[in-house]
């Protein structure tokens, strides 16, 4: 079985909130530590509370950063699978129908039909320099996948 990797570029915005939440909940674990120790007075009123607390921040901070930096597109024989951290979705290469490029603000769509078989689509967030790899390794494994560029001034080309 042979895949393709493309990296999954996040917006400035996501970065700064993902790198925020995870300041956040480092913020709260630590705060979390400090009371079961007991330092600066704090005290924990009940425990358990706060290591369900602890544990839930350290788990969130593990997919926050995992998120960060394993995100990625995957092309396989079989499917397109979107690996954001621990969570993948996944996309047979059969139901992807087409791809569009629009010019304008050089952003790639892929519209497939999703498992409740209906038409969908999702943008496609990686470096426009391997736009051509990507879009290679879809109709690689689906030549009947139709692709087009899109330019709001004139007609599909």
């Amino acid at each position: 079985m042979t895949k393709n990797v493309f990296k999954f570029i996040y917006t400035t915005f996501m970065k700064v909130l993902l790198i925020v939440m995870t300041v956040l909940f480092s913020a709260c674990a630590l705060k979390n530590i400090l009371a079961f120790c007991g330092a600066f007075g704090w005290t924990s009123t009940y425990l358990w509370l706060d290591v369900i607390g602890l544990v839930l921040c350290v788990l969130l901070i593990v997919v926050l950063l995992l998120m960060l930096t394993h995100s990625r597109y995957v092309v396989t024989n079989f499917s397109l699978y979107v690996k954001m951290g621990l969570f993948i979705y996944k996309i047979p290469c059969g139901l992807i129908q087409s791809i569009v490029k629009i010019e304008q603000d050089g952003s790639l769509f892929i519209l497939f039909v999703n498992q409740k078989a209906q038409p969908a689509q999702m943008k496609i967030n990686i470096v426009e320099s391997d736009y051509d790899g990507f879009i290679k390794s879809l109709r690689d494994y689906n030549v009947d996948i139709f692709y087009e560029t899109y330019n709001k001034d004139s007609e599909t080309k």
